[in-house]
């Protein structure tokens, strides 16, 4: 059985990621609050990222990008904001090891 690393490519997605969707998730855009469209378009952009090496399944059926996109969106809202703030902040030490903390959070489902 072929494993693939999920939490490797989260967590890269996350170095990846344009810095106006982590401002938006961070509430540290130009409107100042957080921003739900940012979660929507970051987890597009993981399922994008995913699907290019792994298939989506619940209880061995096939599941499409959009209710994948949905469940993730929702995981990248509940983040505090207080880690996006962490993400998008000027020391890359702090920053790197909050991605790596976010990466292994995500649910199993």
């Amino acid at each position: 059985m072929v494993t693939y690393d999920i939490e490797g490519g989260i967590f890269i997605r996350f170095a990846m990621i344009g810095r106006p969707v982590l401002n938006g998730l961070a509430a540290k855009g130009q409107r100042r609050k957080r921003d739900p469209h940012c979660a929507t378009l970051f987890a597009h952009d993981i399922v994008g990222a995913l699907r290019r090496t792994l298939g989506f399944r619940r209880q061995g059926e096939p599941v499409d990008d959009a209710a994948v996109e949905e469940f993730l969106a929702t995981v990248i809202w509940d983040i505090p904001v207080e880690d996006f703030v962490v993400l998008v902040g000027i020391d890359a030490t702090p920053r790197d090891a909050m991605k790596r903390s976010v990466s292994k959070r995500w649910p199993s489902g």
